[in-house]
């Protein structure tokens, strides 16, 4: 499998908060000729170089993290890490998400509320939710903070995400 590194800058729509601006990447991302896209936000880096992406395909169209898996604390998917597969039902699934910004303008994480309500609603029979201990795991202060030991990184996690931090 071989891979691509895109790095976007700008905010895509200058009318939404910059967050929007994954969405409408992976989207355009999607009418290009990759297999899959996958975005992982500015403060993760992947730590297990000796697995590629393939050790986390399974068919499904969508691949995200999620906070707690049983959902009995709350939490829930985490867009930090998001893996597309290139087909059609990706390509409406942010087409949905982006039909939310209205009602998830005003959320603290808009675009990730938008994915979950989607991701928990329509789409949850195309979504494989891998725990965040995996696929996206929290590391530093604020992570240790929130409290949620179950998603902090360890030695062999796939993505350590710096939650917070400009170092």
């Amino acid at each position: 499998m071989g891979y691509d590194f895109v790095v976007e800058y700008n905010t895509l729509d200058s009318g939404k908060h910059p967050y929007w601006s994954k969405i409408i990447l992976l989207r355009k991302l999607l009418d290009l000729d990759y297999d899959y896209v996958m975005f992982i936000d500015a403060d993760a880096i992947f730590t297990d170089f000796g697995a590629g992406l393939d050790k986390f395909i399974n068919g499904s169209s969508i691949y995200i993290a999620n906070e707690n898996i049983s959902r009995c604390a709350g939490f829930g998917e985490n867009s930090g890490v998001i893996l597309l597969r290139n087909d059609d039902m990706s390509r409406q699934f942010l087409t949905d998400v982006l039909g939310r910004y209205n009602e998830c303008k005003n959320n603290c994480t808009p675009e990730q509320l938008a994915i979950a309500i989607e991701v928990e609603g329509k789409y949850n029979n195309y979504t494989t939710q891998y725990p965040c201990l995996w696929f996206n795991a929290y590391y530093g202060k604020f992570a240790e903070d929130i409290r949620r030991p179950w998603c902090l990184w360890r030695p062999g996690c796939y993505i350590k995400h710096v939650l917070m931090s400009s170092s």
